[in-house]
């Protein structure tokens, strides 16, 4: 598909599959972008709640340059809004406090 784009063969391409390219590459786009923004401020909330002797004016930091980098996600894409429901929060820390045990050997809850 992509060589008959390059070559200028647009009466050629397959648009519906075109268009579902592209929505599932938005999708994993959104996915990753947004996940690993969440998934960084909740590792640090993490940490800057179970270690308390470790917590760094770094963590704060990249807490609150996270929230913006979300923000910013949302209003450049309003409609991403639907997509951070309770499940995939939960889905989130569960992988975040999987990680941060690894980290630290703590048990989180």
């Amino acid at each position: 598909m992509a060589d008959m784009i390059e070559v200028g063969r647009f009466a050629k391409l397959d648009i519906e599959n075109l268009v579902e390219e592209v929505q599932n590459f938005s999708k994993r786009e959104r996915d990753r972008l947004l996940s690993s923004s969440l998934r960084l401020v909740m590792h640090h909330l993490l940490n800057w709640v179970y270690q308390l002797q470790k917590r760094s004016i770094n963590w704060v930091g990249t807490i609150q340059r996270e929230f913006k980098n979300i923000a910013m996600y949302f209003e450049d894409n309003p409609n991403l809004k639907c997509y951070l429901n309770d499940l995939w929060i939960n889905k989130m820390y569960g992988v975040d406090c999987d990680d941060a045990f690894g980290e630290t050997g703590l048990k989180f809850s």
